[in-house]
Formats: structure tokens, sequence, C-alpha cells
């Protein structure tokens, strides 16, 4: 899901392509349909597995959970992962090359947890035109008990249901294997596999 983000976002969709996504789905929220030349542009320029949508032309579609349900429904088919995450989230995997490799090791079935680590300006108050990877370098000392999901699409309990739905007999799981019924917030969330840089 994507804000007003024109100056970054050609920065989180390589930085994701480079990771071994193979498709991006993108859902603007902003008020203005400034992102739809930006996507033309990239088609045009050869830029192909990206899909872009205005959110508020997509009905039902106006919070974040009903956004993701809309992109399972429309597009989980064609996938056996989904990750559902923000532009200003970007994956980082400690101990594989490629995403795909990460989620063979560490998601059997279900869906994967991953824990955000927040980025604050790290004392910027101007723009600047580096990659925010660059630019925001300080992380906050508290950790953060929110995360996101990458699930297994098979196991979504129905492909228009919130993206923590997932049938009964799977799993929610933490990179260090751990397993539970819920996905509810943990303190202490591994970070060591994989963590979400959330600036």
């Amino acid at each position: 899901i994507t804000k007003d983000s024109e100056r970054y976002i050609d920065e989180w969709i390589d930085y994701n392509f480079a990771l071994g996504f193979h498709s991006i789905y993108l859902y603007d929220t902003s008020h203005e349909l400034t992102m739809n030349e930006w996507v033309k542009k990239l088609h045009s320029n050869g830029r192909q597995n990206l899909y872009f949508h205005h959110a508020n032309i997509i009905q039902k579609a106006g919070t974040q959970s009903e956004m993701y349900a809309e992109c399972a429904k429309t597009y989980g088919k064609k996938h056996t992962y989904l990750a559902f995450f923000d532009d200003d989230e970007f994956l980082v995997l400690k101990k594989h090359s490629d995403v795909v490799s990460m989620l063979h090791d560490h998601l059997p079935n279900g869906s994967l947890m991953i824990n955000w680590q927040i980025f604050g300006t790290s004392g910027h108050t101007h723009y600047e035109p580096i990659p925010v990877t660059k630019r925001f370098v300080y992380r906050h000392k508290e950790t953060s008990r929110r995360k996101k999901s990458i699930v297994k699409v098979c196991d979504l309990v129905s492909p228009d249901v919130h993206c923590h739905e997932i049938k009964e007999g799977t799993w929610h799981y933490d990179t260090d294997g751990e397993r539970k019924v819920t996905c509810a917030p943990r303190k202490n969330r591994p970070s060591d596999v994989a963590v979400l840089h959330h600036y």
C-alpha cells in the first residue's frame, strides 16, 4: 500500500525485485491520481510484473485489511506466497540471499510473522535525493511488537478475508520455528533471520 511516495517508490520496487519477489501489486491511497503517469512510464520502459491500482476506485477497499484482501482475491491464484507489506517497509534477510529460499526454510504452512524494526528521521528535516535505506540509518532502541506477514496462499481461509485468517491445522510461525494458534503480538519476536525495517 502506497501514498504520496513518488520520490521513494522506485527504490522500494527495485529493492523487492532484487530480493526475489516475482510480482508487486501496488494499491495507491493518495487523493490524486499522481502515480498513474509514473506507472505508465515504468511499463513503457519494460518493467514487468508490476500492477497498480488506485484504491479509491476499488469497491470495498477503504482500509488496509480490505486492500490486502482485495489483492489476495484478485491475484492469489497466481502465486504460492503473498507478502503483505507497505512501501515504507523493507524486508531485510539475515541468512538468505533471496526471499524464496528463506520461505522454503521457515514457512511450511500458514503464515510467517516478520517483526518491525523502526527507523526514525536520523536528524534529517529536509528531503534529499538519497535512498531511504542510506538516509535513515538510526533505529529506535525500543523493540516494536508490530509485525507483518507472508502467507502461503493455499492456507488462507478464503482469498477475500483478512490475510491473518488461515485454515485450521496450519499455523502462524516466527522465524525461530515457534508456532502459534493466533498472530498476537510477541514482545521479543526473533530478528536473526528476517525483519522489516519500517521507515
